[in-house]
């Protein structure tokens, strides 16, 4: 088969596609170039146009997220470089490396601004540009003195599309809303509270039905549950408070209109 794009390329892609069988590491850098690839624009978009041998579906797919030819160009010579270095027989250092790195997060940017980056992406690109594989860390020593630029670069621009990312907090399942009823809440009240304040209020709730069970108490009409108010919670003791106070000022009030009306 003919040459695709260029060697590196072409090496990363048969590497990419062989994988674990008759992986050839001399290519290890070009193969993490392409599972970069593939992450950003997708398997098919780029494994598809070196089946099918077209270069230029290859390079126009690279477009896709908003990136210019010549940034492009500029990969796609890069890539050659570093294959001219690889075969070379004076391997002296150079920053190659480095700004093949510096386009492949450049394009991982433009992806953030029309899709998000999935968690699972972004640790694989973080394996990459901080990297813990001895024999890809091996290849940047034997490339390029500066094996700082790229981690802190990457650490500097991924807080781009990291910023919005938040740990997603389970909230707390809601009891019946019978069970709320007996304990003088609805459970409309109860979902407009913090997930720590039902939280606090579904234990106290459950901890009193176990007591009522084990004491051998059972709810009738006559003999309505109540809530131990001075259970610690700090939600239901401020409830408690502020009721006393506003009964207290309706008296208050009362009792000053009436002196004023004789």
């Amino acid at each position: 088969m003919e040459i695709f794009v260029n060697k590196a390329i072409h090496n990363g892609i048969i590497n990419y596609l062989n994988d674990t069988n008759n992986f050839n590491k001399i290519h290890l850098f070009e193969f993490w170039v392409v599972k970069v690839l593939a992450r950003i624009y997708d398997e098919i978009n780029i494994i598809n146009p070196y089946k099918l041998g077209k270069e230029d579906i290859f390079k126009n797919n690279l477009l896709i997220y908003g990136m210019n030819d010549k940034e492009i160009d500029s990969f796609v010579k890069y890539m050659n470089e570093y294959n001219t270095w690889l075969e070379s027989s004076n391997n002296s250092k150079t920053n190659i490396l480095n700004k093949i790195c510096e386009i492949l997060i450049n394009m991982i940017l433009a992806k953030s601004d029309e899709r998000e980056i999935s968690s699972e992406d972004l640790a694989f690109f973080n394996s990459f540009f901080i990297p813990t594989d001895p024999e890809l860390i091996k290849i940047k020593k034997l490339t390029t003195d500066d094996l700082d630029m790229i981690p802190k670069l990457w650490e500097r621009k991924k807080a781009w599309f990291t910023q919005n990312i938040v740990l997603e907090v389970k909230p707390p399942e809601l009891l019946s809303p019978e069970d709320y009823k007996r304990y003088g809440l609805s459970i409309d009240e109860v979902k407009q509270l913090s997930n720590l304040k039902i939280r606090e209020i579904n234990d106290n709730i459950l901890k009193e039905d176990a007591e009522n069970v084990e004491g051998g108490r059972t709810n009738t009409k006559d003999e309505p549950l109540k809530l131990v108010l001075t259970s610690g919670s700090g939600f239901v003791d401020t409830v408690v408070l502020l009721s006393i106070m506003a009964t207290e000022i309706m008296i208050g009030l009362l009792i000053a209109f009436w002196f004023l009306r004789r």
